[in-house]
């Protein structure tokens, strides 16, 4: 008898904690979308904290290249993703965001690569672009035209903030001290 009334008091309080869950449920779904609505918010406004502002970026782009010849700056490309792929020879999967340009060669070279790198592929964009910059190399060794083959031999491959850069321009401290202030620094 008394195990039948102490089974009787277990299945009444389990009873009870099930009729009061879903009540528990209702609530956090309040408190979860209040929390979804603020990280989203958070996230717009951290965005500025991880990505260059493509105005600011266009303005800088503008002024880097007004430093540069009329003739050399006509060669100036900006690629398309087929491009970036099969001409530069950049994995897209390893690309999160990125401002990129680059020249013929006919005429010198003035190339600037901004990279963002995707989540955990900073060694493969900074391989990929120290690939690329050997490739320059390779092809000026050829047909070395207004100074490109020195250009190519001493640019770098530098990481500031969560960009990866390489500048092939005739005067890269100039191009780094305009390209500074607008790379995000936060991670």
């Amino acid at each position: 008898m008394y195990y039948k009334k102490r089974k009787a008091e277990i299945f009444a309080i389990i009873a009870a904690v099930l009729m009061f869950c879903p009540l528990l449920g209702c609530s956090s779904r309040t408190e979860t979308g209040e929390s979804e609505s603020s990280m989203a918010s958070q996230e717009a406004d951290l965005s500025e904290e991880y990505y260059i502002d493509p105005d600011a970026m266009g303005k800088v782009l503008d002024e880097i290249y007004s430093n540069v010849s009329d003739l050399l700056k006509e060669s100036v490309e900006t690629p398309t993703e087929e491009e970036i792929e099969e001409v530069l020879k950049l994995s897209p999967s390893n690309i999160d965001d990125y401002y990129i340009r680059y020249s013929s060669g006919s005429f010198g070279l003035a190339d600037l690569y901004v990279i963002k790198p995707a989540s955990d592929s900073i060694y493969e964009v900074k391989r990929e672009l120290e690939d690329l910059r050997l490739r320059r190399i390779e092809e000026f060794e050829q047909y070395d035209v207004y100074d490109a083959l020195t250009i190519a031999q001493n640019a770098e491959v530098l990481e500031i903030g969560n960009y990866v850069i390489l500048i092939m321009i005739a005067d890269p401290d100039q191009v780094l001290e305009i390209l500074k202030p607008i790379i995000p620094t936060g991670y």
